[in-house]
C-alpha cells in the first residue's frame, strides 16, 4: 500500500506512513519526496487528526523546507 493511501485511511494508517516515511528518509536523507509526503502527514496529523499542534508543526515546516 502506498504511503499516500496510508494517510487518507484513519489517523493510525497515518501515523504508520509517518513511521515508513522516517525509516525512508533514514535510508535517503535527500528522498524529496519522503520530505513532501512527511511534511504533508504532519500537517494533517495536528490540523485533521487530533495530534498535538507541536512538535508536529515544527516538524512539518522542517520537512517542507
Amino acid at each position: 500500500m502506498m504511503v499516500r493511501q496510508l494517510n487518507e485511511q484513519s489517523a493510525t494508517a497515518a501515523r504508520e506512513a509517518c513511521v515508513l516515511l522516517e525509516r525512508a528518509l533514514e535510508l535517503d536523507p535527500d528522498y524529496a519526496e519522503g520530505h513532501r509526503w512527511l511534511a504533508i502527514n504532519l500537517n494533517d496529523g495536528w490540523v485533521c487528526g487530533g495530534e498535538p499542534m507541536e512538535p508536529s508543526r515544527s516538524r512539518s515546516v522542517e520537512h517542507a523546507d
